[in-house]
């Protein structure tokens, strides 16, 4: 009932994660900043009563961590890599349609 061909379809309701973070590590110096905001964003997103978890495992790239999480049936993945610092916004990706929209870190909680 609550799943399809990639894995579990939770509705975000009883959804143990609701969203995850996956920051992009292009460059090592670029890291701790991206893990920072990601870890911030998280702090703002859990004061809203969000169940979230960053991914900041370092020893799978950022492919393997879209997969392990679809399977697992987060309802969004937000995306943070070294533009979205630049540009101050977060790609999201929901997990039952597949749709990818930008997000503005003010207001991230709305």
């Amino acid at each position: 009932i609550h799943g399809d061909d990639k894995g579990l379809v939770c509705p975000p309701k009883v959804a143990p994660i609701q969203v995850v973070i996956i920051p992009h590590q292009e460059a090592r110096q670029e890291l701790k900043e991206i893990l920072d905001k990601a870890h911030e964003i998280a702090k703002v997103l859990k004061a809203a009563g969000v169940r979230v978890k960053v991914d900041d495992r370092d020893n799978y790239n950022p492919g393997w961590k879209y997969n392990h999480w679809e399977i697992k049936g987060v309802c969004v993945r937000l995306e943070i890599g070294s533009l979205d610092l630049q540009k101050s916004k977060v790609v999201a990706v929901r997990r039952d349609t597949k749709a990818k929209f930008d997000l503005d870190w003010a207001g991230i909680d709305a």
